[in-house]
């Protein structure tokens, strides 16, 4: 395939990386990601709340003390929502990455969905009892409460308009996604860095094998839009990248985090 994306001028929403550093890029714990990550409603409202942070290798589930939790919140990290596509098959149906929450409660039915570290994470939790009484008792927790659905529900939407595109979109639309949320600005010129997700889960991600991913990786380093090295994903030309998956970042929400 050759790329033929639009041109940058047509593209409505871009990212734009920001100059942030390697060494500032991971989360110290809940007192410095609830500062400048968390939505700016909730920052004050659940500070108090937040329990000790578990942490997470890659490939493990979120156990099960975080079932009956009224508000999950990762810290640092990638976490995948999964569902089963079929027997034995799962589909990653979502992401979570440093900052960001999920409402209500957390289910390990596997008949539902559960949660998956795609990188190291470290997560943390508010009590339901907690969320029960923030709600009742602070206006802007409950506007924020109530925005994480509306977030959550707007990323799921944007995956399932992408299902139906060519595997190389979709992936690429995928990564412009993990950059603009999770990446790390290497320097100009250099690039920027994607978190180490394995090809296993880019493929859970889009709904295709591994051996496809490899191959559309390869397309899209042939393109000069990323590089691989040593299992990291490099993304060359953010711009070009973005205009090639015709990614706009609005339906990520993600203005008010800052």
């Amino acid at each position: 395939m050759t790329y033929s994306g639009q041109a940058l001028s047509d593209v409505p929403h871009v990212f734009h990386p920001s100059p942030r550093p390697p060494q500032e890029s991971r989360a110290l714990g809940a007192s410095v990601i609830a500062g400048p990550f968390l939505p700016i409603g909730l920052r004050p409202s659940i500070l108090p709340h937040l329990v000790p942070g578990t942490r997470l290798r890659t490939n493990e589930e979120l156990p099960s003390a975080f079932a009956e939790c009224g508000l999950l919140v990762v810290l640092e990290g990638v976490l995948a929502r999964c569902v089963w596509a079929e027997p034995g098959k799962r589909r990653i149906v979502g992401l979570l990455v440093g900052g960001d929450m999920s409402r209500g409660l957390v289910h390990r039915d596997r008949d539902r969905e559960w949660f998956v570290a795609l990188t190291p994470c470290r997560v943390t939790k508010v009590l339901r009892a907690s969320v029960d009484r923030l709600l009742v008792s602070e206006a802007s927790f409950a506007l924020e409460f109530a925005h994480i659905a509306e977030g959550t529900a707007a990323i799921q939407q944007e995956w399932l308009r992408n299902d139906a595109r060519l595997s190389e979109l979709r992936l690429a639309h995928r990564i412009c996604e993990v950059m603009t949320r999770a990446a790390t600005w290497l320097g100009t010129g250099q690039g920027i860095l994607l978190p180490p997700i394995r090809q296993t889960a880019w493929a859970d991600m889009t709904a295709m094998t591994s051996i496809h991913v490899n191959r559309c990786l390869k397309r899209l380093v042939s393109a000069g839009l990323i590089r691989v090295a040593c299992h990291d994903i490099i993304v060359l030309d953010p711009k070009r990248l973005a205009a090639f998956a015709v990614f706009d970042s609005s339906y990520l929400r993600i203005e008010g985090r800052n």
